[in-house]
């Protein structure tokens, strides 16, 4: 990277030379790559993230939803909201772009292995006037080009589940984060979507007593049979085979993230619920629904709402749902 450069502090914690993936296709102009991962393969990435980055972007840009849950956890760790992070598995930018318009003492190193979702990360934080305090850089989060103890926190969201072998990556956090730093992920887990994959089968097989069938039930089955291969892969014929060629790979549950912190040598570990609210069930399935199905609430019938209405007010209580977590966010402090 050019010594001119205003982010050249930035570029100074690789311990191999970045440059600029412009100079071989000028639509990636603005984003680094070290130069060793030249050449590479993509492994374990889809052309969702590829060819498909724009109508990825135009989907699921939610800077402000994505912020709502980050700014709880940044007001636990306040260090974090300062200095430099590491955004792993940063995307078109959803963590990355609001973190540097609410923080302005940050600087983002904003790593993805896509560097077309890289190239509309630069392009937004430019608009915004916020690419000088950014870099966009092109790597595999499974291997390690970092310097040691540099960063004040690194930040992953929705990024371990696409990942193969999602402990090298915090294992990498760990090595970059200063003394008392937070490595924050935001994860699904086992336990919420287990709740309604129940949910969504009892839906299934009523619409079949009934004779209904349509778009919304076999999504239904979709989602149903998504949850199961993500949650017992292992049991599954030729998974391994078929495992890199999954967006979602993973479902995670408590113990895994407390074993991974032993693993990697964490102090503590920490787990939050991103979701705690009386609806829970009810507002997961419109979710699921509208933004997964691109679906039309309307086009659920009057009696798959209330099975799902049950699991809210009869199932299960407030506290129990406060645990059973759906989406949550892992702390792992170095």
């Amino acid at each position: 990277m050019h010594n001119g450069s205003p982010r050249r502090h930035l570029a100074a914690n690789f311990s191999e030379p970045l440059i600029d993936m412009g100079e071989a296709d000028p639509r990636y102009a603005g984003v680094f790559t070290p130069i060793p991962e030249i050449g590479l393969e993509r492994k374990g990435i889809t052309e969702n993230f590829l060819s498909g980055a724009d109508q990825w972007f135009d989907r699921y840009a939610m800077f402000d939803r994505i912020f709502s849950l980050l700014n709880p956890i940044f007001e636990r760790y306040p260090a974090a909201a300062a200095g430099t992070i590491v955004d792993v598995g940063c995307g078109f930018g959803n963590t990355t772009i609001p973190l540097l318009a609410h923080h302005p003492n940050l600087s983002v190193i904003a790593t993805d292995l896509s560097p077309d979702l890289l190239a509309i990360l630069h392009r937004e934080a430019t608009k915004r006037g916020l690419i000088d305090r950014c870099l966009p850089v092109a790597v595999d989060a499974q291997r390690d080009y970092f310097n040691e103890k540099f960063s004040d926190a690194v930040i992953g969201c929705g990024v371990l589940h696409h990942i193969a072998e999602p402990a090298r990556t915090v294992r990498s956090a760990m090595r970059v984060l200063r003394p008392n730093a937070p490595a924050i992920f935001l994860e699904p887990f086992e336990a919420g979507h287990a709740v309604l994959r129940l949910v969504f089968n009892q839906i299934c097989d009523q619409a079949e007593r009934l004779g209904q069938s349509g778009p919304v039930f076999d999504f239904l089955k979709a989602v149903c049979s998504d949850i199961h291969v993500r949650s017992h892969r292992l049991n599954l014929p030729d998974w391994s085979e078929k495992w890199f060629q999954l967006d979602d790979k993973w479902l995670f549950t408590r113990r895994y993230f407390e074993r991974l912190g032993e693993m990697v040598g964490a102090s503590d570990v920490k787990i939050f619920h991103l979701y705690d609210r009386p609806d829970l069930f009810v507002w997961q399935t419109q979710r699921i629904l509208t933004e997964y199905g691109q679906l039309r609430l309307d086009d659920f019938p009057d009696w798959a709402w209330k099975i799902v209405e049950r699991y809210d007010s009869d199932f299960f209580t407030a506290d129990l749902k406060a645990d059973l977590i759906n989406e949550g966010a892992v702390v792992f402090m170095r």
